[in-house]
């Protein structure tokens, strides 16, 4: 994503001006003042250091790591940008790879199209805390465990999605993150996040009645939607808890 632009992300979620962001900082130890943040934001200026940076990502409560490695990169030499870019290509490959061994069929397009929005940063610190598979020629077989603590690191990340509208509330309140867990074990009254035949995914209820599933909504505004064929459903997790930011 690049520096300027995670900067302006993770203030942007923060919800907080840039004079309370100078506050905070304040209270970091770190001096510095709105418009010295706007500037940033604007690209009128380098990245800043990596105290500053720190102390910015911990007033929005965001990740430092994230903002500290985007602005290494941004000021990185040509040579190295372009062999630490290369490892993660080769790294998520790789990542993929383990996934589409342990995962059924049906969630692997929602994992790869996660994988792809995770920030650089976390594949690196993935690198750095798990045991990395040994590969070779970019051949190689990865047998299926459901203890693979790998895959499990890569779940816990990707399996999260956000409630998207008010469909399940008050249950599921909107804006609130969504948990999924492995869909072979779901059965009648889960709470599951599906993908329809127009690529629309949606968090229902699903209910078994005789031969047909009903995916229903909490808010009694949404109709229920009604599966005739069972094996056309594509289920891709069941939702095992919710979170709610504060």
């Amino acid at each position: 994503m690049g520096y300027y632009e995670s900067l302006s992300n993770i203030i942007k979620e923060s919800g907080k001006t840039l004079k309370e962001l100078s506050e905070e900082c304040r209270k970091e130890g770190v001096k510095i003042d709105p418009s010295y943040i706007s500037k940033l934001q604007t690209r009128k200026l380098p990245p800043a250091s990596e105290e500053i940076n720190t102390a910015i990502a911990k007033a929005c409560n965001a990740d430092v790591d994230l903002l500290l490695y985007e602005a290494y990169m941004e000021e990185a030499p040509l040579l190295i940008k372009s062999y630490i870019t290369k490892s993660l290509a080769s790294f998520k490959q790789v990542s993929k790879a383990i996934l589409s061994t342990q995962l059924p069929e049906n969630m692997l397009s929602l994992i790869d199209e996660q994988l792809n929005k995770l920030p650089d940063v976390f594949f690196i610190k993935q690198f750095l805390e798990q045991e990395v598979p040994q590969v070779g020629h970019n051949d190689f077989f990865i047998a299926k465990d459901q203890n693979n603590t790998d895959v499990k690191y890569l779940l816990s990340h990707l399996l999260d999605t956000k409630m998207l509208d008010n469909s399940m509330e008050p249950r599921i309140p909107m804006g609130s993150k969504i948990h999924l867990d492995n869909p072979d074990k779901v059965k009648s009254g889960d709470f599951v996040a599906v993908k329809l035949d127009d690529d629309i995914h949606v968090v229902r209820r699903l209910v078994i009645v005789d031969d047909q599933i009903l995916l229903l909504s909490e808010n009694l505004e949404y109709p229920p939607i009604i599966i005739s064929n069972k094996d056309s459903l594509q289920i891709v997790g069941k939702v095992k808890a919710v979170t709610i930011d504060v």
